[in-house]
């Protein structure tokens, strides 16, 4: 059996909040340079966080000196961004504000709008870097079922594998 399949990436608000979390504590102990920061990074997290840490490394550099983080405020802005940007809702960071204003006023813009503008640089970032250079595409996926084992090959970056030798 054969498919055609475009590989679609989705913002993941989770990742995005710890990476952006762990990635301002390092800053905070003197990891001030990318290359130090990205290794740093990929030991911590692992080689799924590469793709995101350009991004990530933006958000924090826009944080102003001195505020808080708060993990469940950058959560929802992060998840609420994201989702503007993906479906393209709001392609700006005016666009973003106008948004936010619609939906929750001005105080609460003018209250965080520096953690919105932090994660809004790092969210736009990832997806001009996602339409830079896009994942690769599937352009063909076979599959096979023998008894209780699912065999899937394609070309491109899939290998050839069955369940029992995932990890």
């Amino acid at each position: 059996m054969e498919a055609m399949e475009t590989a679609k990436v989705k913002f993941n608000p989770k990742l995005w909040t710890l990476m952006f979390e762990l990635g301002g504590i390092y800053v905070q102990r003197g990891i001030n340079n990318f290359d130090d920061w990205s290794r740093k990074m990929t030991e911590d997290i692992g080689k799924k966080s590469v793709p995101w840490q350009k991004a990530i490394w933006t958000a924090p550099s826009n944080v102003p000196e001195g505020a808080k983080f708060d993990r469940e405020k950058m959560m929802a802005l992060t998840q609420c961004i994201g989702a503007l940007r993906e479906q393209r809702i709001a392609e700006s960071f005016e666009d973003v504000q106008k948004e936010f204003e619609r939906n929750f006023g001005k105080d609460f813009v003018r209250n965080h709008s520096p953690m919105i503008r932090a994660s809004y640089k790092g969210i736009d970032r990832y997806f001009a870097d996602l339409e830079r250079n896009p994942p690769p595409v599937v352009e063909k996926l076979r599959w096979d079922i023998a008894g209780t084992t699912l065999y899937v090959g394609g070309i491109n970056e899939i290998k050839d594998f069955s369940h029992e030798e995932l990890p």
